[in-house]
């Protein structure tokens, strides 16, 4: 890969599994440091122990996209191990991708 995407931090939601688990696995193999975001805590943790065991930067996030501050707690537990994976490097630039299974879920307050 080309690393087109070092020095950047990407919140992914959905990437225990599908697209979400592919993208996370693309982001990290160029070079960003992901969160991966996902109810599915076993999945999700497994993925991220994957992708860390190839080399790259990943941590897993127990979170429900459904509620607010789900939301809120996962960025920033996110913001918080990134930095410890991206120390002091002035051109961070943050990504977030959602993934939805259920086009006709709601978010709860």
């Amino acid at each position: 890969m080309t690393a087109r995407l070092q020095n950047q931090v990407a919140w992914i939601s959905g990437a225990a599994s599908g697209m979400g688990e592919g993208i996370a696995r693309l982001f990290a193999r160029e070079g960003a440091a992901v969160a991966l975001v996902d109810v599915q805590a076993a999945k999700g943790q497994a993925v991220a122990e994957e992708i860390r065991g190839e080399g790259g930067r990943a941590v897993f996030v127990e979170c429900d996209v459904r509620h607010e501050a789900s939301v809120r707690s996962s960025i920033g537990q996110a913001v918080r191990e990134a930095r410890q994976a991206i120390r002091h490097h002035n051109d961070t630039t943050w990504l977030a991708y959602t993934v939805f299974a259920d086009p006709s879920a709601t978010v709860q307050s």
